[in-house]
């Protein structure tokens, strides 16, 4: 086998190896290099040229001939959406379409828009199938498809930073028993990664090493790369009991580090917390550091005092041969910062792996081809019934021109007929297209409902599991991974910092959906089992699932195509499509049961709240009207006592494309 590239295009570095693999299936580390991408890597502008301009230096610089090469490529973190999703156990076509449909409403940009994937990961205690799903936007896979075309680089796979890092671990920590976290710190996003035996779980925070530079440039005065280079050079978290330093630049640097530090320890605990509680997973035994973002100084001890674990630097390449030419010293000091080309070379010798390929996909192609295929069919053999009657004239005339002049009148009067079928046949493409146009019409008012649900689903997604309070002034708001970022815009708007942000649990359910307004009854204090989005077991943001323990939950039924009481297509105590008119429908009313917040944040106001956070963001989703007499709460409960669990409310929708119930022409 030939020797191939491995291409690691990060936030603020692009990492290069070259591996050589063997016959008996093991691998080579022959050469590796990291450059620099400085701060224009760090943009949310189009990478090509920087791409395509570091790797010509590099392959330069060590007179690599990259033109014909073979190379695996990943995609940064930040550029990288990954969601886990569990399904039901069904055959393996039906989990794709599942996965689509799933997909359409958690990938935040429309799907004809990106380049996506699913791998089963595995099977739940329920009996569900785990799903990862992973998706890049396709000006992404666009970006580094030309950077390594251009180059006459032939990429091979295009896979996403944080499923190379697992194929990594996998194939060098095989024997760890127990649950490991492995925490890569990169520059502008933080992945925390849970494996447990053939288990596995990420979630990607969006801060990362980058935070320390940007905050530390402020407070000093510095430019970014000023910043930079001090805090290579100086930089440390600061320890519990440590003297600050001397240096005025140094001890402004090593608090930013500390307070950055200490921000992302509450978020890896809350993601520790989140991946017990919901994905039924053990508290990690071990936490391996990876990514350049943990090479600061301190940054084990950091983590070693706050989580009470064992800590080590992660090795991608353990198992891996490193060539002679590799300078070991050097790698053993940098080796956990290149898991992902260890992944990504893994790839070619590996079976067993997480096997994303986002490259773009040959089948649209071939959808391309078919759907023009008619018409170049029908082209081309108008142009070859042409050079026919040509080349028949050409071997008559060459014969005898009286001959020639017969075979000519003939050839005529069958182009004449040919003429004629095609007029024939342009006709009845006509009437084809028409059929066609009602046939869409017909789909579209399908998938219409789809897209409702979809729709509504996201606004629900945004105010659960959590929201934040607000206090002067007193509202909810939809959580974030930053709270100074919310300060800072309620000071914008207000002219004022809130007096007070913190955040509350919350669960909601949908009790029914329908034309008609439904009535409201004071939620009790108990209950069994949820229904949802389509039933229980669900991950927070899907509007539905069981409460928390303890909780109790809302009684049975109630969710879109979920059991008898409630809902859309619900037996009884619903709105049945059966009774719905057959008038253009523009307002639903779409009838909610939510956690009594009013307990654990005692504010008599918090449940009305809550309401009203759903109306506004109801407001601003293009789906619904953006008038507050058109979209509102219309009636609820909220003046719950403290000991009530639950209460109910109902929200008008009105719809901006009205539901058509009967077209005429499909009749």
């Amino acid at each position: 086998m030939k020797p191939f590239l491995a291409i690691d295009a990060g936030a603020s570095n692009l990492k290069v190896a070259l591996f050589e693999p063997q016959e008996n299936g093991t691998l080579i580390l022959a050469h590796y290099e990291v450059v620099s991408l400085e701060l224009r890597g760090l943009e949310e502008t189009d990478r090509t040229d920087l791409l395509k301009e570091k790797l010509q230096e590099l392959f330069d610089r060590n007179e690599i001939r990259p033109k014909g090469m073979q190379a695996n490529i990943c995609a940064p973190s930040f550029q990288c959406f990954t969601k886990f999703l569990r399904t039901p156990a069904v055959e393996g076509s039906k989990v794709g379409q599942i996965v689509q449909y799933e997909a359409a409403s958690q990938v935040p940009f429309p799907l004809d828009e990106m380049e996506w994937g699913y791998e089963i990961m595995g099977t739940a205690d329920t009996g569900e199938l785990d799903v990862m799903l992973m998706a890049l936007k396709e000006e992404v896979v666009e970006s580094l498809t030309t950077a390594c075309n251009d180059l006459g680089i032939i990429l091979s796979v295009m896979d996403g930073a944080p499923a190379a890092l697992r194929n990594a671990y996998m194939h060098n920590y095989a024997e760890v028993q127990g649950c490991s976290m492995l925490l890569d710190i990169g520059s502008k996003t933080t992945n925390v990664i849970f494996i447990e035996g053939d288990g596995f779980f990420i979630r990607s925070v969006n801060f990362g090493a980058n935070s320390i530079t940007q905050e530390f440039a402020k407070e000093s005065g510095l430019d970014w790369a000023q910043a930079e280079e001090y805090k290579k050079a100086y930089g440390y978290v600061h320890m519990t009991n440590m003297e600050e330093p001397a240096d005025a630049y140094q001890a402004i640097l090593v608090r930013t580090a500390r307070n950055v530090m200490t921000r992302l320890h509450q978020q890896v605990s809350q993601t520790i917390q989140y991946y017990r509680s919901q994905q039924g997973g053990q508290t990690p035994q071990q936490i391996y550091l990876a990514g350049g973002g943990s090479s600061l100084h301190y940054t084990a001890e950091f983590f070693m005092e706050k989580f009470n674990l064992p800590i080590e630097f992660f090795n991608p390449f353990r198992n891996i041969e490193v060539g002679q030419g590799v300078d070991k010293q050097t790698l053993s000091t940098n080796a956990h910062w290149l898991g992902e080309l260890s992944g990504l070379g893994l790839r070619m010798t590996t079976v067993g792996l997480t096997e994303f390929n986002l490259l773009p996909k040959h089948e649209r192609i071939s959808l391309q081809i078919e759907k023009r295929s008619l018409y170049v069919v029908a082209a081309v053999f108008c142009v070859g019934l042409v050079f026919f009657a040509q080349a028949i004239m050409n071997i008559k005339i060459a014969s005898t021109q009286s001959a020639a002049a017969e075979e000519i009148k003939g050839e005529f009067s069958q182009v004449a007929s040919l003429a004629g079928q095609i007029s024939d046949g342009t006709i009845r493409l006509g009437k084809a297209k028409e059929s066609s146009a009602k046939m869409e019409r017909a789909l579209e008012s399908r998938y219409y409902w789809i897209n409702l649900i979809n729709g509504i689903q996201g606004v629900l997604s945004k105010v659960e599991p959590e929201v934040y309070i607000v206090t002067q002034p007193n509202e909810l708001a939809a959580i974030t991974n930053r709270v100074d970022e919310l300060i800072a815009q309620y000071e914008v708007n207000n002219g004022a910092k809130p007096g007070n942000v913190t955040n509350v649990q919350t669960a909601i359910w949908i009790q029914s959906l329908g034309p008609n307004m439904p009535t409201i009854t004071v939620a009790g204090s108990g209950g069994s089992g949820g229904s949802g989005m389509g039933g229980g077991n669900a991950e927070p943001g899907m509007g539905g699932g069981n409460a928390e323990p303890g909780m109790g939950g809302p009684p049975p039924g109630g969710g879109m195509g979920g059991p008898p009481g409630g809902g859309m297509g619900g037996s009884s105590g619903g709105q049945a499509l059966s009774t719905a008119p057959l008038e253009p429908i523009d307002t639903i009313y779409l009838k909610l049961r939510a956690k009594n917040i009013v307990n654990p944040k005692p504010r008599e106001t918090l449940n009305r709240e809550y309401s009203q956070l759903l109306e506004k963001l109801f407001r601003e989703h293009e789906m619904f009207s953006n008038s507050e007499t058109d979209t509102k709460v219309t009636s609820g409960g909220f003046n719950v006592d403290s000991d009530v669990k639950w209460f109910d409310f109902v929200l008008q929708l009105k719809l901006t494309s009205p539901i058509i119930m009967k077209d005429p022409e499909l009749n």
